[in-house]
């Protein structure tokens, strides 16, 4: 699924403010509010201060470096987006009291690096990969987040075309390629002890070990001190950025454990495929009509050593990756809904 990346996401100011309303309007229907000083208000606020100063009702201060403010933004926007869409899908009341984990105090961007301490930016990543999975299943259930921890079911249970898939969740906080074999023997573990499931996956998030900074470069000006956010021509080097991180944990993987035929028998016996789903997301300035552009770049990305996936696994992966360009928005690319039916 990692061969054709999908277009980058790109938002407008004015759309990010308006996800953001129309969330709190969900809130207040649940009594709740988006609580003061939380990431998530923070977030907000990011967003209504990117319109006013591209409306030129408020200043751009030159000096200062915005890239972990606008990163965390836009992951709102995609996070909010998701949740917004995906609230008549048959299962989203099994997602609801994950989303509701946005009014912590912990890291909310699936962009970001967040310190290990952080457990609650691990469950957030749980809620998201729950709702990639919402629109391809037909019911699904989560572990509450106060057991989760205990490894003791798949963080989530999707039911899809009739067959219930565990999906493991897994966040990098290390480049040790051993850390992410511990994190995947993990998964296998906490997906095979559960007899409800037929099938599995394990899905690792890497947004701790992307070189962010790296894919989206700032100078500083000599002359004035002013901070120069570079701007490419195309999302195409941040994507290869991407896919070499991945392919450097594939590759320091199967050399851990012994080349191929090794890699494969982690899963021997096992209802996960000999695979490893990995998910990669990142923020880039990107040239559009004459104007930088804020991109959002994401991807799900394959670490395995067999050439082809089985049909089923293939499948799946493909409608979360569709499903993670939120592609059920348009009804001329619908892949998903062969799924629902199912």
């Amino acid at each position: 699924m990692d061969k054709n990346p999908k277009v980058p996401t790109k938002y407008t100011y004015g759309e990010m403010e308006e996800l953001l309303f129309a969330f709190e309007d969900l809130l207040r229907k649940q009594a709740r509010t988006i609580p003061v000083g939380s990431p998530l208000e923070e977030a907000g606020f990011t967003t209504m201060r990117m319109l006013a100063t591209y409306k030129k009702e408020i200043r751009h201060d030159y000096k200062k470096d915005y890239r972990n403010e606008w990163r965390r933004a836009l992951s709102m926007a995609d996070i909010l987006r998701k949740i917004l869409s995906l609230r008549d899908c048959p299962a989203f009341n099994s997602v609801w009291p994950h989303i509701l984990l946005l009014l912590g105090n912990g890291e909310i961007a699936q962009n970001l690096w967040s310190p290990k301490e952080d457990s609650h930016a691990n469950y957030v990543f749980e809620m998201y990969t729950a709702l990639l999975a919402l629109p391809i299943s037909s019911a699904l259930d989560m572990e509450p987040v106060k057991t989760s921890a205990n490894g003791e079911n798949p963080d989530i249970i999707a039911t899809i075309k009739g067959v219930p898939w565990g999906l493991a969740c897994k966040v990098m906080h290390s480049t040790s390629a051993k850390s992410m074999l511990d994190r995947v023997r993990d998964g296998i573990r906490q997906i095979d002890r559960c007899r409800r499931i037929e099938n599995g996956i394990v899905i690792v998030s890497l947004k701790n070990v992307i070189p962010h900074d790296s894919i989206w470069p700032v100078l500083s000006e000599d002359a004035t001190g002013d901070l120069i956010y570079l701007t490419a021509s195309s999302d195409r080097l941040a994507l290869q950025a991407l896919q070499v991180e991945c392919k450097r944990y594939e590759t320091e993987l199967t050399e851990i454990v012994g080349g191929r035929d090794s890699f494969r028998s982690l899963f021997k016996g096992s209802k996960v495929e000999p695979v490893i789903f990995a998910y990669l997301c990142t923020v880039v300035s990107i040239l559009r009509e004459n104007k930088p552009t804020f991109t959002l770049i994401k991807i799900l990305c394959t670490i395995t050593v067999d050439e082809v996936l089985p049909t089923k696994t293939r499948e799946v992966a493909d409608a979360l990756n569709e499903s993670l360009h939120d592609t059920y928005l348009d009804p001329e690319r619908a892949l998903w809904r062969k799924f629902r039916k199912g």
